[in-house]
């Protein structure tokens, strides 16, 4: 856990964050880096603020990331925050690997489960069906 070893870097810490009464979230409004994510400096130390937030009543386990249950990146309430895996992250967002992976057909309607799902070494997933088309020059 983190403390403050300084009450004027607190209360300047907690100045730059507003609370949302109708979403519960506390928003950053002080500096935020380029993809929304609150940004503060302490002691020097460059931190992201909901790492700070989170890290006053809780601990972060080796080898896991923090995850915004609200969605909101600039949004530095702990009750807000949880701990899982980068993969875990990764998926619950909307990239591109989370929304291939929420997919449950591939662009031509074939159901991507059982036999004719393939996940190859690299996490990639394949309709069985339009590969074998694919590989015997036909159209799927």
């Amino acid at each position: 856990m983190m403390q403050f070893n300084d009450e004027r870097i607190a209360i300047k810490f907690w100045e730059r964050v507003q609370p949302e009464p109708m979403s519960g979230c506390w928003l950053w409004v002080g500096a935020q880096n380029t993809k929304g994510y609150g940004h503060t400096w302490i002691n020097g130390v460059s931190l992201l603020a909901h790492r700070v937030s989170f890290l006053v009543e809780n601990e972060i386990p080796i080898g896991l990331v923090l995850d915004h249950k609200c969605r909101v990146r600039c949004c530095v309430n702990p009750n807000h925050l949880r701990a899982l895996t980068q993969k875990e992250n990764v998926l619950l967002g909307a990239g591109t690997a989370a929304v291939n992976a929420r997919k449950v057909t591939c662009k031509y309607g074939h159901l991507l489960r059982g036999d004719n799902l393939r996940v190859r070494p690299c996490g990639r997933r394949e309709c069985v069906t339009c590969k074998r088309r694919t590989n015997r020059g036909t159209s799927a």
